[in-house]
């Protein structure tokens, strides 16, 4: 009986190294090191939180929980470089997790420099949804360091919101680098969807300049199809963004059968978005199969389209060096305004 109750005031006593859900020697790193190790303190300390920092308790206690800020503080005062850095990293690892306010006061202690913008990251990927929207002005405060950078990328976070989320990170008053990896985020949902007309309708609540900046990094994502350039041309960006970006769509449209692409081209509106696209299109043909394209130009209506169309045909053989070709095409356009536009470029 004496040795079983003995047994079980070890195993009791053994348990009695957690504080509040975090195993003190996984958190302070200790790895369970002997005491003659040049970084544990003597045998002799009778220091209870400098002997659990060296992951021994001599004497533990259900009273023996120590501070958080007094734990911190004897972490960077006690330690130099990697070893510094590792410990308060698994430091605030199980902080984050276990006491989240209490990591973002603990937070504010640290100075400007690498530690704390690792222990910025640490935060930021630990923090649940709920942790990470109900303190999103501080995330978005503390994300711009001194030297107006990006601490950490934000993209952590914002793959795990949802659409209603995303949306409403993206709305006025949010600081605009998180609004950015918000929209870049919400495209590759919807673009994984294969679904570029919810992307383009979603497109009208965000901030143009953001799809914009969005479409600058590449749409390859994007359905290379005619429902993809419709519902660009129906999209929130400015006539003149969409003239600049029109290019990320149409080229791998075209690029995937030029032939198919032309009704979704002629389709757009005649408001200067039509005639962009018919010389990406031509252009982008020309690249792979001159002959093909020219003989497809030769058959078209007259009109404006078949006049843009010969335009950049004229264009492409005075760039060839055919002189010829290009005054035959260049003759062949009906508007006087379109044929003055077409230079010898030899």
């Amino acid at each position: 009986m004496k040795k079983s109750r003995l047994a079980l005031i070890i195993v009791v006593v053994a348990g009695i190294t957690t504080v509040g859900g975090v195993a003190l020697r996984r958190t302070l790193g200790s790895r369970g090191k002997s005491a003659t190790h040049p970084d544990t303190p003597s045998k002799t300390s009778t220091d209870a939180s400098t002997s659990q920092l060296a992951g021994h308790s001599s004497k533990p206690t259900p009273s023996s929980q120590p501070d958080p800020a007094k734990t911190l503080h004897e972490l960077q005062s006690r330690f130099k470089g990697n070893q510094k850095l590792n410990r308060v990293r698994d430091f605030f690892t199980d902080l984050a997790v276990t006491q989240f306010d209490v990591a973002l006061e603990l937070f504010k202690t640290l100075p400007n420099g690498p530690l704390r913008d690792d222990i910025y990251g640490v935060i930021l990927a630990k923090a649940s949804t709920g942790n990470f929207l109900a303190n999103l002005p501080w995330f978005e405060k503390e994300a711009v360091d001194p030297y107006q950078t990006l601490r950490f990328t934000v993209r952590t976070q914002t793959d795990k919101l949802t659409q209603p989320q995303l949306l409403e990170m993206m709305g006025a008053g949010h600081h605009e680098k998180f609004r950015a990896a918000a929209t870049a985020s919400m495209a590759k949902g919807i673009s994984a969807a294969q679904n570029p007309v919810a992307f383009f309708a979603q497109g009208a609540q965000i901030d143009a300049s953001l799809l914009g900046a969005y479409l600058m990094g590449g749409v390859s994502n994007l359905p290379k199809s005619g429902d993809t350039l419709t519902a660009f041309a129906s999209s929130s960006l400015s006539p003149e963004q969409k003239v600049t970006y029109l290019p990320r769509i149409v080229v791998p449209l075209v690029e995937t059968d030029p032939l198919a692409a032309e009704v979704p081209i002629t389709s757009l509106p005649d408001n200067g978005l039509r005639e962009s696209a018919i010389s990406t299109w031509i252009g982008t043909w020309l690249r792979s199969e001159p002959i093909a394209c020219s003989e497809h130009v030769a058959k078209m209506p007259l009109g404006k389209m078949r006049d843009v169309a010969s335009a950049k045909l004229a264009e492409y053989s005075f760039a060839q060096g055919d002189p010829e070709a290009g005054n035959t095409w260049r003759s062949a356009i009906s508007d006087p305004k379109i044929r003055q536009s077409v230079r010898d470029t030899r």
